[in-house]
């Protein structure tokens, strides 16, 4: 699970970077937040799941997690550009960098 989450962390910081150039720390401000609010949360859940569900069935769904991790970074590899064009502002910072980026 840990190499999971790592994994997808720094996939997805490298994504925003990408997506948002010179406006990359307001993103990942914004993915560190999320992280601190769901490494926040998970304690206050994880005893009533694996108390409710058993350590087996617990322990699956949180696999399962992981597995869904591991696979992101191939689904930012293929649809990343989709994705960031859909995206007005990503649209708009990579134009910016664009016309100003060499200068």
């Amino acid at each position: 699970m840990g190499f999971a989450a790592n994994e997808f962390a720094y996939t997805l910081n490298a994504y925003l970077s990408d997506s948002y150039t010179i406006y990359a720390s307001s993103s990942l401000t914004a993915l560190a937040f999320l992280r601190g609010v769901v490494s926040g949360v998970m304690p206050l859940f994880a005893h009533h799941m694996f108390t409710g569900l058993g350590s087996n069935v617990a322990g699956s769904v949180i696999a399962a997690v992981a597995t869904l991790f591991c696979v992101m970074p191939f689904v930012f590899f293929r649809y990343g550009k989709s994705m960031r064009e859909k995206s007005r502002f990503a649209r708009q910072s990579v134009e910016m960098n664009e016309k100003f980026g060499d200068e």
